[in-house]
């Protein structure tokens, strides 16, 4: 399962970024609409539904792919970690291309290098997602994010 609180930050910056092209595109015709895109709300809303359905996750992001393979192993043998699915970069962007297939100015800006590696984890019930989350960031030097509670970020 892809981490869907993830691609919601990715899915927001595309947008911010694709509004932020077509509006210097189209300087010559005229102002550009401020009106959220309906695609952003639709985004929104799966995410508010995921959220609900996994409370106890933990989304750690990395800024390459050889530093999420290596501090996947230590994650997952955690004790507090009941399970874990990574996503390299280039996943990343293959997931996100499937998801915008039918808007091809959003798909033709997104880049691998703009997308994180990560690991989505399901925390062992009755683990302090808080206090595990901040013991992976003092003790997993390669990350680059931790979401300890992706639903409120």
């Amino acid at each position: 399962m892809v981490s869907s609180v993830s691609r919601l930050a990715v899915v927001g910056c595309l947008a911010l970024l694709v509004g932020c092209t077509t509006a210097v595109e189209r300087q010559d015709a005229g102002p550009v609409s401020t009106t959220p895109s309906p695609t952003l709300a639709k985004a929104q809303e799966w995410a508010a539904g995921q959220c609900s359905a996994n409370s106890e996750r933990i989304n750690v992001f990395f800024l390459d792919d050889e530093s999420m393979i290596k501090a996947e192993a230590a994650i997952r043998t955690d004790p507090g970690t009941l399970s874990t699915v990574t996503e390299t970069k280039a996943q990343a962007l293959e997931h996100f291309k499937y998801m915008f297939q039918n808007q091809p100015e959003i798909v033709r800006l997104a880049r691998v290098e703009a997308l994180p590696a990560s690991v989505s984890v399901v925390v062992r019930p009755g683990t302090d997602r808080e206090a595990l989350a901040d013991r992976w960031r003092a003790e997993l030097t390669a990350v680059d994010e931790i979401q300890a509670n992706p639903c409120n970020t």
